[in-house]
């Protein structure tokens, strides 16, 4: 059962399985967690920034960021679009 959370709690971001279903239970966890696609993108550009700190920033975007970012706007409903 996803753990619920508070905004801006990057640390759930550490997923724990590589089960594509697990992932997208937490996704979509997430997704509610921060419920509107203005907090997904912060969310995502503080974790981006930290992880670039380390490592590529172009494989941060293209291997981590932008293919968990997308599983995590499509868990919100439309209706939550600005």
């Amino acid at each position: 059962m996803p753990v619920p959370l508070s905004s801006g709690d990057e640390a759930y971001l550490a997923l724990k399985s590589t089960d594509p279903k697990q992932i997208a239970l937490q996704a979509a966890a997430l997704g509610k967690s921060l419920g509107s696609k203005p907090e997904v993108d912060a969310c995502f550009q503080r974790v981006a920034k930290a992880v670039s700190a380390t490592f590529d920033e172009k494989i941060v975007q293209e291997g981590c960021v932008a293919p968990l970012k997308q599983a995590v706007l499509a868990a919100i409903p439309l209706a939550k679009f600005p």
